[in-house]
């Protein structure tokens, strides 16, 4: 009895002869380590190699002919009788995508379990000091292997669709798109700043205490609300310390004066039940690179993630390259390959130098600290500034006596690859709330 496993390998190839357009999109997606059965493994080599050679006309009849050509030790019936069994398997290549899919995510499972011995033999055998690098190195090695790739188009093809989509403009297809990207929290940044979009690496820059832990919170609750699966690296706060500044933002009561509040029991409880916070997961204690892109791929192949957020980059831990600003520019390439592979945003928070405060300006690019590579590898830079002035242009500012928690700031857009650049927007930002919304409602 043949197992659907090898079934499967038969029918991705017989697709692959009976549609041609599909060899390219075969060759880029598997290997020979995908095909367990021999047979089959012969006949992806043997298509591979055409394809390479530049073949652009590929069906059974050539590749029975290029098999026959070949050195190997099966006469022309055994050949031929391969060749067609896989032929045979399917009578359309409409069924190409299914199959594909089935294949990879058994080879999944071959590798992942394979990884479980291989880390179970370790941690029994003692062969690794370190035995948490060991898992991420394995878990990382398996997830390249796995990784989908996206399926070829050409030119062509992507113009095409996007002429269709113009020409066929639809108000509710386009909504429905519009629901697929990360929404600020705030309508008029949506309106001014654009919503943020799949595969995007969005860098948010601040000095300390001008509330970007507070924006990124707030950004992450209102997703998740939106039906959003929302994953929160924190590397300077606890746990803890994030929901109790939620709970802060979302009840607008102040955690420390929850004890003089006749119905915190009830309104807490209410809180912690809201359906939508099971769609955040935070993660507190992962400090290190290589966790952080293992945990994030690991998360989202258990259950597929919309939005995730770093916060912040300059606590990242890495070895790789020799000084901190190499280190950095890992860091962010890194997060901008995750950023396109899992083809979800990643919101990075950042600190920015002191020359912003030294010098009563607003930022600029090149106050991000440690390495221009930020700059570079983000598709939007978003600063959060706290001028010396208001919006009305009363002093705010500490040196000057004003000891408020309360305060205006700015939310500045200084790149964007698909959208405005050197937008600024006023808002209050309100300490005991923990929360950011417009100066008219103060």
């Amino acid at each position: 009895m043949i197992s659907s496993s090898i079934n499967a390998e038969k029918v991705v190839l017989g697709c692959v002869l009976h549609d041609q357009g599909l060899g390219l999109d075969l060759v880029v997606t598997f290997d020979e380590s995908h095909f367990e059965d021999n047979n089959c493994r012969l006949i992806f080599k043997t298509i591979s190699h055409l394809i390479k050679k530049g073949e652009k006309y590929i069906d059974d009849l050539v590749v029975i002919q290029t098999l026959i050509n070949s050195k190997l030790q099966k006469d022309v019936g055994e050949i031929s009788k391969i060749v067609n069994e896989i032929y045979d398997s399917t009578e359309t290549s409409a069924v190409y995508d299914t199959f594909k899919d089935e294949l990879l995510n058994r080879f999944s499972k071959k590798v992942y379990k394979a990884v479980h011995e291989r880390i179970g033999k370790a941690i029994e055998n003692e062969e690794s000091k370190d035995i948490s690098s060991f898992v991420i190195k394995e878990i990382i090695k398996a997830q390249e292997m796995t990784e989908k790739k996206k399926k070829l188009k050409t030119v062509s093809e992507v113009a095409k669709q996007l002429a269709h989509r113009v020409e066929n403009y639809d108000p509710n297809e386009q909504k429905i798109r519009d629901e697929e990207y990360i929404e600020w929290f705030n309508p008029k940044m949506n309106e001014y700043l654009t919503r943020i979009r799949p595969s995007e690496l969005v860098v948010i820059g601040a000095r300390p205490g001008t509330a970007k832990t507070s924006t990124a919170l707030q950004l992450t609750t209102h997703n998740a609300k939106r039906g959003k699966n929302c994953l929160f690296f924190s590397l300077e706060s606890s746990i803890d310390d994030l929901v109790e500044s939620m709970l802060n933002q979302e009840t607008e009561i102040n955690y420390e004066d929850w004890l003089d509040f006749p119905k915190r029991e009830r309104t807490f409880r209410s809180y912690a039940e809201e359906k939508y916070l099971q769609n955040i997961t935070m993660i507190d204690d992962c400090f290190h690179l290589d966790a952080i892109l293992a945990k994030s791929r690991l998360y989202d192949a258990m259950n597929k993630i919309d939005l995730i957020v770093v916060d912040y980059l300059q606590l990242i831990k890495t070895q790789r390259g020799h000084t901190r600003e190499n280190e950095v520019a890992n860091i962010s390439r890194e997060l901008r390959h995750l950023s396109l592979n899992l083809e979800i945003p990643v919101i990075c928070l950042c600190q920015i130098g002191r020359d912003v405060e030294k010098d009563g300006r607003l930022p600029k690019l090149s106050d991000l600290r440690e390495s221009g590579a930020i700059e570079q590898d983000a598709t939007r830079v978003n600063f959060i500034c706290r001028p010396i002035k208001d919006k009305y242009g009363e002093s705010q500012n500490p040196d000057e006596g004003y000891e408020s928690k309360d305060f205006h700031h700015l939310f500045i857009q200084r790149k964007c690859r698909k959208g405005p650049a050197n937008e600024n927007l006023w808002f209050q930002f309100t300490g005991r709330t923990q929360k950011t919304t417009d100066i008219e409602k103060f």
